[in-house]
C-alpha cells in the first residue's frame, strides 16, 4: 500500500468505464479493496463506498474484501488524519474569500448610490418623454387647425 499522495485521483468522480472495471475487479478477479485502490489512483475507502454504491456489497465495511486490512494499515491513519488538514485548509480559504463588515457596508452604500443614479436617470427620461409628447400634441392641434382651414376653404369654392 502507498501513502496518500499516490491516490491523487481521489478528488476525481467515478466514470461508467472505472465502474465496470471495479466490478471486473472485485467481482470475477477477486481482488480486495487496496489492489483496486492502487490501480484507480483512488482511497481504499471510496472502493469500498463505490461498492456498495453500485449495490456490488451490502456495506461499505462489512464483509468488503480487504477492508479489515486497510483500516489496519498505516494509510489508513494517515488518511483519518488527513481531514484536518484539509478542513484547517477549507476554513483558511473561506476566510480569506468572506467580506469583511467594512467591506459589506461599502458595497451596500455603492448599491444605494447605483440605485438612486438609476432613479435619477429613470427620472430624467420620463421628463424628456413628457416634453416630446407635449411637443407632439401641439403638432397634431396645428395638423388638426390646418386641415380644418382646407376644408372649410374647400367648402366656399
Amino acid at each position: 500500500m502507498n501513502s496518500l499522495s499516490y491516490y491523487h485521483l481521489r478528488e476525481e468522480p467515478w466514470t461508467e468505464t472505472e465502474d465496470l472495471q471495479l466490478r471486473t475487479e472485485y467481482v470475477d478477479q477477486e481482488l480486495d479493496i487496496t489492489q483496486i485502490a492502487d490501480l484507480h489512483y483512488k482511497t481504499p475507502g471510496q472502493i469500498s463506498h463505490r461498492l456498495k454504491k453500485l449495490g456490488i456489497t451490502e456495506h461499505y465495511y462489512k464483509d468488503t474484501r480487504g477492508y479489515n486490512k486497510y483500516v489496519s494499515s498505516s494509510l489508513y491513519q494517515e488518511i483519518k488524519e488527513a481531514p484536518k488538514a484539509h478542513i484547517q485548509k477549507a476554513e483558511k480559504k473561506e476566510r480569506k474569500g468572506r467580506k469583511t463588515k467594512s467591506q459589506l457596508v461599502e458595497d451596500h452604500i455603492q448599491l444605494q448610490q447605483e440605485q438612486k443614479e438609476n432613479q435619477e436617470d429613470l427620472h430624467l427620461e420620463v421628463s424628456q418623454l413628457r416634453a416630446e409628447i407635449k411637443g407632439l400634441k401641439k403638432d397634431v392641434k396645428e395638423i388638426l387647425r390646418l386641415m380644418t382651414a382646407v376644408y372649410d376653404f374647400e367648402a366656399q369654392l
